[in-house]
């Protein structure tokens, strides 16, 4: 038996940091590119990860519900991660275990030059096809399941950090994420057999009146850094981080407000605001969450077919989310920023999908 589960990447498009504490509001829209998990039954008494972007396979076996690899290396983790907790799960409801190989494709918009990623969240979504593929293969088709153990382990795979806004957006599509108490620090089980689902999300459809454009910024960012210093941020002065908090998510509210009432000029204006205090708070944590040559570049996209332009999710560099009033402005910009040599991901659009079950 085989089949193939995949799980479209994603742009934070407002509420970077604000979404780290409970309660705050971002908007994180999927793209048409992700990651494709083929999950097959074998009979060879072991467990073969293989990562077909990476020419990299790792074998092991499950003894007693768990899952040992004969080697380790850190490019697996995500899916190491994912694979165990997956099969914690089954082990505990008492599922007979088959014997998997499990491929892992990454589509190559995820990296340019297959060397800088992007920004679309690959980490996310080779969890959550890895975690969805394996219980697929098991019988079991249940989304929220799949939410669970990709939260647990992504959030491990991340250092237990994460607001878990991509895995979200992974499996269920486009929303606004409203941020939680981190339920990944309770027990696993008790998590994942808990029937108290909080929601978090609210679907959400791009505005059709926009045209947007990804562009590559040159630069690979560790969000996982960046949040870090944040944090150091945020112990280092608590009130100062606090206050700054709440007037960044009540902006993050107005983008809302104004996407909801369809109100174009509304939405640029706090969009760009949002944009505005992510930068502010880079300056405050001396981060550099948007260097002065980003900022530039994106000032000059607004004078060549872009009605606004910002760095997606973390910032620091990856990918730029510039949004066009017309299909004619967008083809403006997009011989601007060839002009430039830029690399522009014009195949690339926003969609609304959750994972998929492909075969």
């Amino acid at each position: 038996m085989e089949l193939s589960v995949k799980a479209y990447g994603k742009i934070l498009v407002f509420g970077a940091y604000s979404i780290l504490e409970p309660g705050n509001i971002g908007l994180v829209v999927n793209i048409d590119k992700g990651t494709t998990a083929t999950a097959q039954e074998t009979q060879a008494g072991r467990i073969v990860i293989d990562m077909a972007n990476f020419a990299i396979q790792v074998y092991g076996v499950v003894k007693e519900g768990k899952v040992e690899l004969t080697k380790s290396p850190e490019i697996v983790r995500y899916i190491e991660n994912a694979v165990k907790y997956t099969y914690k799960y089954l082990s505990t409801i008492g599922v007979e275990i088959r014997d998997v190989r499990l491929i892992s494709y990454n589509d190559p918009e995820f990296y340019v030059e297959k060397k800088f990623k992007t920004g679309f969240g690959s980490s996310a979504t080779s969890t959550v096809s890895a975690v969805a593929a394996i219980l697929e293969l098991h019988g079991i088709s249940n989304p929220e399941i799949v939410y669970k153990i990709a939260q647990h382990a992504h959030h491990k795979s991340q250092g237990n950090m994460g607001s878990g806004y991509d895995i979200s957006a992974a499996c269920f599509g486009s929303q606004y994420f409203i941020s939680q108490e981190p339920s990944r620090e309770i027990d696993f089980l008790d998590d994942l057999q808990s029937k108290d689902y909080i929601i978090t999300r609210q679907k959400f459809e791009w505005p059709l009146f926009f045209f947007p454009l990804i562009v590559f910024t040159g630069k690979s960012a560790s969000t996982k850094e960046l949040v870090q210093k944040i944090l150091k941020f945020k112990m280092r002065r608590p009130y100062k981080y606090t206050e700054f908090m709440k007037e960044y998510n009540q902006i993050n509210l107005n983008v809302k407000q104004a996407l909801d009432e369809n109100w174009p000029k509304k939405i640029i204006y706090f969009l760009e605001q949002s944009w505005a205090m992510r930068k502010k708070l880079g300056k405050l944590a001396h981060v550099p969450i948007e260097p002065e040559p980003m900022t530039m570049l994106m000032n000059d996209m607004k004078k060549n077919g872009a009605l606004t332009a910002g760095l997606t999710g973390a910032g620091g560099g990856d990918s730029i989310l510039a949004i066009c009033s017309s299909n004619e402005n967008r083809d403006k910009l997009i011989e601007f920023l060839n002009k430039k040599r830029l690399h522009i991901f014009e195949n690339v659009n926003i969609v609304n999908k959750g994972y998929e079950v492909l075969s």
